[in-house]
C-alpha cells in the first residue's frame, strides 16, 4: 500500500484553505466583484476554486518532490524546506504590496494562505514522502 501521509497533508491544506476563504471571502474578493455576482455565489467560487488549487498544486508538489528525491536525495529535503519558505516570503511580500496598490483587500488572508501553502507543501509534505 501505498503511503496516506502525503494524501493526507494535501487534503489538511486544502481543507484549512477552504475555511479561511469560506470566512474572509468578503475581505478576499473585491467590492466590485461581490456586488457584481453577490456574495452567497463569490463565497461559493472561492471556497471551490482556492481548495481545488491547492489540491492540484499538492500533487504537483508531491511529484516534483519525487522525482527531485529520487535523482538528488540529499539536496530534496532543503531545497523544497527553503524554496517554500522562500516563496510563501515573496508572494506574501508581493501580496503586501500588490493588493493595497490595487485597492484589493484581503492581504492579512493572503498572506496567511501563502505560509499556510508554504509550510504545508515546503515543510511538511517532504518528511511524508519518504
Amino acid at each position: 500500500m501505498q503511503n496516506p501521509l502525503p494524501l493526507i497533508v494535501i487534503l489538511f491544506v486544502a481543507s484549512v484553505t477552504a475555511l479561511i476563504v469560506y470566512q474572509r471571502t468578503p475581505q478576499i474578493a473585491g467590492e466590485e466583484e461581490i456586488n457584481q455576482e453577490g456574495l452567497h455565489k463569490t463565497r461559493r467560487l472561492f471556497t471551490i476554486a482556492f481548495p481545488a488549487s491547492a489540491v492540484l498544486f499538492g500533487v504537483v508538489v508531491t511529484v516534483a518532490y519525487d522525482f527531485t528525491a529520487s535523482r538528488w536525495p540529499s539536496v530534496a529535503q532543503p531545497l523544497f524546506f527553503w524554496g517554500g519558505l522562500l516563496l510563501a516570503v515573496f508572494f506574501s511580500i508581493a501580496a503586501a504590496i500588490i493588493r493595497p496598490r490595487e485597492g484589493m483587500g484581503g492581504v492579512r488572508e493572503v498572506i496567511a494562505l501563502n505560509l499556510l501553502w508554504g509550510l504545508g507543501y515546503g515543510i511538511l509534505l517532504p518528511y511524508t514522502i519518504r
